[in-house]
């Protein structure tokens, strides 16, 4: 009898923990944000900035296919979801206001990106990152770029060509291109370190085409967003974008395109891969920023009259890359110490990591110090394969091609 009677309850004890979910929210009854953006408003010493805060919502059919296995809207296209946008005096009571406007219950646990214009990122990002950080419903894997020029809403409010969600384009820009991914871990990891914090740059563009040749607005990640702290203070493009990805040591997909000196015409090579060391050498009692990076590549085009084939002619290659790349990370480096006077790199926290003594006593004028450091580059190129043929097809008229065995 007792032990039945164990069991009896045992069962109803069970039973209490199969409730279903009790919690949860079908999807029609969300409003599911896929990107932010926050802009500058107002901003007079006098009185307390006003911000302005902005959500793009997916409509709810754009989250899968319709029965046919085809989006309900097409790419490109406005109506594959909504914007929202209120005033405020910082980030939460603007996503506040918009929140008791809404029919549904407000979601950002799907958000792709967050935009920053230009004026609130040179105001201070401190609040925006703070809001971040406290909301559980943050992805902490959510891109952060910056309008270059811009303010958010231009961006927000931009239809992507190829994509039904503007917020899918600048995810997959971000996660596919030749740049940096900069999440908000990653900016929120920097932010509260020694260093400082950067992001990549969005721009508005015409580059692509719609089927009667008119230009279609896009927009694409053309340059990188340099903070001191909290504080946007310039921005990195050209070849000092290229630079920085150098230094950065995650190039993607990127090819250099050189003259050899005394040769007509141009060779481009692809990278085949590339890992970059960035250290902190004590000499004589001061610290010198060491860079040594190394790739090798392939010749994809020769539009030279060289001969490919002979190990002179690709060493010049060589050394016309080794040069180029050199050039660029000086220029990225001098703009970085002596014009914005930001550690981009986080050489402060690898003098505080390696030397803590010396990082004591330089700490309070680090800027000082940084921007007089003087930096050693070391870039070292290995060509694997100059192609099917050595010379340049320009000039091996009446020749065969060199193919290897099928």
């Amino acid at each position: 009898m007792g032990i039945r009677a164990f069991t009896c309850v045992a069962i109803l004890a069970l039973s209490t923990l199969c409730t279903g979910c009790w919690d949860a929210t079908e999807i029609d009854q969300l409003a599911i944000v896929v990107a932010s953006g926050m802009d500058l408003v107002q901003h007079d010493d006098s009185q307390q900035p006003t911000f302005r805060g902005m959500l793009q919502i997916a409509r709810p059919s754009e989250l899968g296919t319709s029965g046919g296995g085809t989006p309900t809207t097409s790419t490109g296209s406005t109506g594959s979801y909504v914007l929202e946008q209120a005033e405020g005096p910082n980030a939460l009571a603007t996503q506040d206001i918009m929140r008791k406007r809404l029919s549904r219950k407000l979601f950002v646990g799907q958000r792709r990106v967050i935009i920053l214009g230009e004026d609130y990122a040179r105001h201070g990002v401190y609040d925006l990152a703070d809001e971040i950080l406290r909301n559980p419903q943050s992805r902490l894997r959510t891109y952060i770029v910056i309008a270059y020029h811009g303010t958010a809403q231009s961006i927000l409010e931009r239809p992507y060509p190829l994509n039904r969600l503007p917020a899918d384009a600048i995810s997959d820009l971000e996660r596919n291109g030749a740049t940096p991914e900069v999440d908000a871990k990653q900016f929120l990891q920097r932010l509260t370190s020694k260093g400082d914090p950067f992001a990549m740059g969005i721009e508005q563009t015409s580059t692509l085409y719609d089927a009667s040749d008119n230009p279609s607005g896009a927009f694409a990640l053309t340059r990188i967003a340099i903070f001191q702290k909290d504080k946007l203070v310039g921005w990195l493009g050209s070849a000092q974008l290229r630079g920085f990805i150098w230094i950065y040591g995650r190039a993607k997909r990127e090819e250099s395109t050189v003259n050899i000196p005394g040769t007509p015409g141009y060779i481009t090579g692809r990278m085949l891969g590339n890992n970059t060391t960035r250290s902190i050498k004590i000499i004589n009692g001061k610290p010198r920023i060491d860079i040594h990076t190394r790739s090798e590549y392939d010749i994809s085009e020769n539009g030279t009259p060289l001969n490919l084939n002979d190990p002179k002619n690709i060493q010049l290659v060589r050394s016309a890359i080794t040069k180029e790349v050199t050039s660029q990370i000086q220029s990225t480096m001098d703009t970085l110490q002596h014009k914005y006077h930001a550690d981009s790199f986080g050489f402060s926290d690898l003098i505080d990591k390696k030397h803590p003594r010396m990082w004591a006593k330089m700490e309070k004028h680090w800027r000082e110090t940084y921007s007089s450091m003087p930096v050693t580059v070391r870039v070292d190129v290995d060509i694997r394969n100059s192609g099917l043929t050595g010379p340049s097809l320009r000039g091996s008229q009446g020749t065969s091609l060199q193919r290897g065995a099928s």
